[in-house]
């Protein structure tokens, strides 16, 4: 079957919606029912898209944002119809088209998603560094008290250039835009 890969549709008739939720909830069948319409929207909405379609039905996307220096990736999936079908290569290969290779991308799964990460691998990502996942319930490894010496706020407007700079210093890039859209919960999803 022949696979095409386009942009997203950004303007009207776009018919997408249906296709990257049933995609959404057969590669991801954990969450809610309900959450999969909204997460499609989202990702249309306030992203940029790369989708592969076979026969006019979506098989694969990736969603992804250019907000500073770095590239973040949102979401790869592919129908598990098409899996281990070269669906991922042509996405990636689009992708990176889109985005020149040269440009540092911030992709994160999970260390125990290990067939994404051998997608991820297969495809030029190179692995620079590991994901920890935890729970603020474990009690071998107790929060700090409220009378420690820090003290913890949420973070406003007025932090973003502070953090910028301090990525800058730590990782080497910055994030200003990323961070700002976090406070603004530019990506939240509600269900």
């Amino acid at each position: 079957e022949e696979v095409t890969v386009r942009d997203q549709l950004t303007t009207p008739p776009n018919n997408d919606d249906d296709g990257i939720s049933c995609v959404l909830s057969l590669c991801f069948p954990f969450l809610p029912e309900e959450y999969y319409k909204q997460w499609a929207r989202m990702l249309i909405d306030k992203t940029n898209g790369v989708i592969a379609c076979v026969a006019g039905f979506i098989a694969g996307f990736i969603f992804y944002d250019k907000m500073d220096e770095v590239v973040g990736v949102h979401v790869v999936a592919v129908h598990p119809n098409y899996q281990n079908k070269k669906i991922a290569g042509l996405l990636f290969r689009h992708f990176y088209d889109k985005i020149g290779k040269q440009t540092r991308v911030r992709l994160v799964a999970d260390i125990s998603l290990l067939d994404a990460i051998i997608l991820y691998t297969k495809n030029d990502i190179v692995l620079k560094e590991y994901l920890m996942v935890f729970s603020m319930d474990n009690p071998h490894f107790p929060l700090p008290s409220s009378s420690s010496l820090y003290s913890v706020r949420p973070m406003t407007k007025d932090d973003i250039s502070s953090c910028d700079s301090l990525c800058l210093k730590i990782i080497g890039i910055r994030r200003a835009n990323e961070i700002k859209n976090s406070i603004e919960g530019v990506y939240a999803t509600e269900f």
